[in-house]
């Protein structure tokens, strides 16, 4: 609750003095005290001013800030602003009898047990909303009240030095197209330079200033001025705080009535639900939405301790092996502990690739200059061997493991069979690997799991392996015959 305190006031009518009184703040609700006047949520007791021996009522309050201030910081008491609570016969314009206010204060202390119960959520949900819509939210808000926001976030996070010209000035009417356009521009730039925080901040600065500032005192005056509150926010925003604010039946009247002032009055009740319908649907959405994003990351999560485990479990296995090999020597016993270390080494390696998968890590890219040194080099390979004997590729099936360009299988011009396969994952992989002759690995479109076992079958079998950073069939080829001359 704010605190302030209110000064009364009335200009003699004799003398022309003006009489000045600071009002004092209901505690206890009884009749004995009244007239009250209501300001910003709070009563406060009306005394008479006494003058030339005259005693009459206050016809002005204004908030004590301790400076001199002229009539245009005053609010005239009896207004919209400022209604009068009392049973006598008055002449004021807005004013409550005292079973009136007692009703409503009942009312209000249900409708603040209802807010203190449900306000986490509610900001949790809107801030949500506000990160989505962020962008569309800041060109439906008035330009003015973006550019007090700029000039907040100035003084508080950009600690400026006192002495330099604000970065944030509104230049007038002249250039105001330009400059809202600029204004919006900048603080869209900003909330994408900075933090998370910082997107908070200015959540706090639209959204809490305003539900905490505007829309809650309101509901006091039973008027939510929906026009104006459109002003300050836009449509968006606006629209999803009044559907989505919590409130007892007693002031459901206020939600109905400021929704239909935002939708203009001509609109019919039917078009009403249905926006409020597909309103609460789009709230369930993201709501379901979040809680299953939740559930994923909390799965993977638990998936990536549980691979940690094992990998490092399988490092231990791995330690205690070569320890093992150390000791002994009997040459079959080390054979089959190499075979086994071997195999671990590819698990932790396939677990690795599966960890890096689930961490979205994208493994870097070819920089500009390795592709030009790669081109370079295809261009002085083709220089030097336009001419090849393919004669002794005659007959044999070469296997080639990685993505290539200008597959074909030429037997007329190579005279060998050409296999193609992208990785051992693949279910042909293995009866490729049976049928080749010759197998050639491309390194720069394989991982080093599939590299080494294609390495560890070809020393088994005895085959020769060709290792290339080309995806140029008959480049390949021609590496191959090097290989084999």
């Amino acid at each position: 609750m704010i605190e302030f305190e209110l000064i009364a006031s009335r200009a003699c009518v004799h003398c022309g003095q003006t009489i000045e009184v600071k009002l004092k703040q209901i505690e206890n609700v009884s009749t004995n005290t009244t007239p009250w006047i209501m300001f910003h949520t709070q009563l406060f007791e009306l005394s008479t001013l006494e003058c030339c021996s005259v005693n009459e009522l206050p016809t002005h309050i204004r908030m004590n800030s301790g400076e001199q201030v002229n009539d245009t910081g005053k609010l005239k008491i009896g207004s919209e602003e400022v209604p009068v609570i009392t049973d006598a016969i008055n002449t004021f314009a807005f004013t409550r009898t005292y079973q009136e206010q007692v009703e409503l204060e009942q009312q209000f202390s249900k409708q603040n047990k209802l807010w203190e119960r449900e306000k986490d959520e509610f900001f949790q949900k809107t801030y949500t909303y506000f990160s989505v819509h962020f962008e569309q939210i800041i060109d439906e808000m008035d330009h003015q009240e973006v550019l007090d926001i700029l000039r907040t976030f100035e003084d508080t996070c950009m600690q400026r030095d006192p002495s330099r010209p604000r970065r944030f000035v509104y230049k007038g009417k002249n250039e105001r197209k330009l400059i809202t356009k600029w204004i919006k521009k900048e603080i869209k730039s900003l909330a994408q330079e900075e933090s998370e925080e910082f997107k908070k901040y200015l959540f706090f600065l639209i959204v809490d200033y305003f539900v905490q500032l505007k829309l809650i005192p309101q509901i006091h005056y039973l008027k939510w001025e929906a026009q104006k509150f459109e002003k300050m926010l836009g449509e968006s925003l606006l629209t999803y705080l009044l559907v989505s604010f919590p409130l007892t039946s007693y002031f459901l009247f206020l939600k109905d009535e400021a929704l239909l002032s935002l939708t203009n009055k001509g609109r019919l009740q039917k078009e009403l639900r249905q926006l409020l319908e597909k309103t609460q649907k789009e709230l369930a959405t993201t709501s379901s939405n979040n809680v299953r994003m939740q559930q994923t990351i909390e799965s993977q999560r638990r998936v990536i301790v549980d691979l940690e485990l094992k990998n490092e479990k399988l490092r231990i296995q791995n330690s205690h092996l070569e320890e093992l090999l150390d000791e002994t020597g009997d040459e079959r016993i080390i054979a089959r502990q190499s075979q086994k270390i071997k195999e671990l080494k590819g698990i932790i390696d396939a677990m690795q690739e599966e960890m890096k998968m689930l961490h979205s890590q994208i493994p870097p890219e070819t920089t500009k200059q390795e592709d030009n040194e790669v081109v370079n080099e295809t261009t002085k390979y083709r220089e030097q061997t336009e001419s090849k004997d393919f004669s002794l590729l005659a007959g044999k099936t070469v296997a080639i493991f990685g993505d290539i360009q200008g597959y074909e299988t030429n037997e007329d011009k190579f005279g060998c069979t050409v296999l193609s396969c992208e990785s051992l994952k693949n279910p042909n992989a293995v009866g490729i690997l049976r049928d080749s002759d010759i197998l050639v690995v491309l390194t720069q479109r394989i991982s080093h799991s599939c590299m080494w076992s294609i390495k560890e079958y070809a020393n088994q079998q005895n085959l020769p392996v060709v290792y290339s950073r080309h995806t140029n069939l008959e480049i390949i080829l021609e590496q191959v015959l090097e290989v084999l001359e």
